[in-house]
């Protein structure tokens, strides 16, 4: 997919990345002269960047910006010239300047006045962030996913490494080199930005009546968890899972037989918490004493783990797992019913596809507690916390 090419001035670069780790955190492309200009000539290469390479310009107007002449003569110039020749191309205005000092700015680069466009003012005093991020966002994710009229959609969800340059994905969230204050696996980026990315994300396919998802992804499971719960059964999405060389769906129809045992042993009375262990590629064993950050205890405990006890255990295909995650879903559901509990707590052992497959069928299980497993001490770590209203 064509990228959104970024102007601003290098005086506001602290501020222009918060904007770009907003849009790159959804999958949008993002052309920022740091990063994409190669050795040669500057004007020549941004030129051509605008003119042939990119979806949109997204001009982030400040005191510094509105005076740059290189800004105003090649980049603006360049990118009405593209917005009068191609209806497709959109030019976005962030206003961090007062709108009648940025038109008078620059008057004479375009016809008319900037704030013609569809963007986006910041009100004095207001967190950038705030402010502009869901509007930016859902605004560019139109753009970047009307360039394509298929009604499937390709996504790419990376946290270990970059996407793999033959993905080819319409939506590229590329998480592995992400700069956020925390760590991407923190409740605090899960709750500031990669939530709120993702559903936008979600609303704008919703919009666009494109419900079924091809994912490709290498990444945690409890990232599988979070993207198959934000796009599950009951808002109307279908996800077919790369797993290795298979197609794990949630279309498939899950068969009768049973392929998990699930056992439920009481914990504290009167806790409100249940722990869900699923051991598929390994035994997940007693995380009581393993949890890293957190004080907390359980009224019960849920064992899930394959028939006839092999652990690890390869799931040989996606019927399997499809049904192995209807088995866990009616486990949690049951012991919540049973021990009157409000939050699960999952600790997982399992393939990556089987995570987004199992989350695609979390709906009504209460709030979900997600951890980070720590291969090297052997612990769990706090990692997202899922709540129904999304």
């Amino acid at each position: 997919m064509k990228p959104v090419f970024i102007s601003y001035s290098r005086e506001d670069l602290h501020e222009v990345k918060e904007i770009v780790s907003i849009l790159q955190v959804a999958g949008i492309p993002v052309w920022q002269d740091i990063n994409s200009l190669d050795v040669g000539l500057t004007e020549d290469q941004i030129r051509t960047a605008i003119r042939e390479d990119c979806a949109a310009l997204v001009f982030y107007a400040t005191s510094n910006s509105i005076v740059s002449d290189f800004i105003k003569d090649i980049e603006l110039k360049e990118a009405y010239q593209k917005f009068k020749s191609d209806n497709k191309f959109s030019i976005v205005p962030i206003f961090n300047e007062s709108i009648d000092k940025v038109n008078a700015a620059l008057k004479g680069v375009i016809d008319g006045n900037i704030s013609r466009f569809n963007g986006i003012v910041i009100e004095p005093g207001k967190p950038l962030m705030e402010e502009i991020s869901q509007k930016l966002r859902r605004n560019l994710l139109s753009i970047v996913l009307g360039q394509s009229q298929e009604k499937r959609v390709r996504i790419a969800v990376m946290t270990y490494s970059p996407t793999p340059d033959d993905a080819k994905p319409m939506l590229n969230l590329d998480w592995s080199a992400l700069h956020l204050p925390d760590s991407l696996l923190s409740q605090n980026s899960w709750a500031d930005y990669v939530c709120p990315a993702l559903a936008d994300i979600k609303n704008t396919l919703v919009k666009s009546s494109r419900t079924n998802l091809e994912i490709i992804s290498k990444a945690q499971p409890q990232v599988g968890i979070a993207f198959g719960y934000i796009f599950r059964k009951e808002a109307g999405f279908i996800l077919d899972v790369h797993q290795f060389d298979q197609i794990w769906s949630t279309s498939t129809d899950e068969n009768e037989t049973s392929y998990l045992n699930c056992n439920c042993t009481s914990g504290d009375l009167g806790n409100q918490n249940i722990a869900v262990i699923i051991s598929i590629t390994q035994e997940v064993g007693n995380v009581t004493g393993r949890l890293s950050g957190v004080d907390i205890g359980f009224r019960a405990f849920l064992n899930c783990s394959p028939t006839g006890g092999k652990i690890p255990y390869n799931i040989p295909h996606g019927q399997i797992a499809a049904a192995m995650a209807g088995e866990i879903r009616k486990a949690i559901l049951d012991a919540k019913s049973k021990y009157d509990v409000t939050d699960i707590h999952i600790f997982s052992a399992i393939p990556l596809g089987l995570a987004y497959l199992i989350g695609w069928r979390l709906n009504a299980c209460g709030r979900i507690h997600l951890y980070d497993y720590d291969r090297s001490k052997g612990t769990y770590s706090p990692s997202w916390i899922l709540e129904g209203n999304y």
